[in-house]
């Protein structure tokens, strides 16, 4: 019985040739009519640059200063009055300035307060530097504290700046 042979095995089956022909025809055929129609149509509509959207992005990131406080602050830690008439500047951008003047037109007295405090516990040193970097650095501080920061992330105020810094004697 050894010689017999299996019986149950099963034929082996070949690859469905013609079946596989059908298919790449069809998808030659399918690609030919693909690219004969973007041919006949022609290429993608040539692109124009929009100037002007340009020089508008530009425009908005420009800086711009604005006049945040001015008036005469008083400082006696010399053991002498002293009056101090200034203008204090920041530089914002272009696009944030209407935001800026509605907020300084919101806490115009606050600012003031913020300044005035920064003069009286000046010491006399610090009002006497010739750049005024410490002064400068404080009040900075403190109109980024009342100001805030942009929908970046990023401070509103990019430099701040006392103008017309006058040091008077008081009576």
């Amino acid at each position: 019985m050894a010689d017999k042979k299996d019986t149950t095995e099963a034929p082996k089956k070949k690859l469905p040739i013609k079946t596989i022909l059908v298919v790449l025809a069809a998808l030659l055929i399918e690609g030919a009519a693909i690219v004969g129609v973007f041919m006949m149509v022609g290429g993608p509509s040539p692109v124009q640059a929009d100037g002007l959207a340009g020089q508008t992005v530009a425009a908005s990131e420009q800086p711009r200063e604005v006049l945040i406080v001015s008036g005469k602050f008083q400082n006696t830690r010399s053991g002498r009055p002293f009056l101090y008439d200034t203008r204090i500047w920041i530089v914002v951008k272009q696009k944030h300035v209407d935001e800026i003047e509605a907020r300084k037109a919101q806490m115009e007295g606050a600012l003031h307060a913020d300044v005035t405090t920064i003069f009286r516990r000046a010491e006399p040193s610090h009002l006497n530097e010739h750049e005024l970097s410490t002064l400068t650095r404080q009040i900075r501080a403190a109109l980024e504290e009342r100001f805030g920061y942009d929908p970046d992330g990023q401070s509103y105020i990019k430099d701040c700046f006392l103008a017309e810094f006058k040091e008077f004697p008081a009576s």
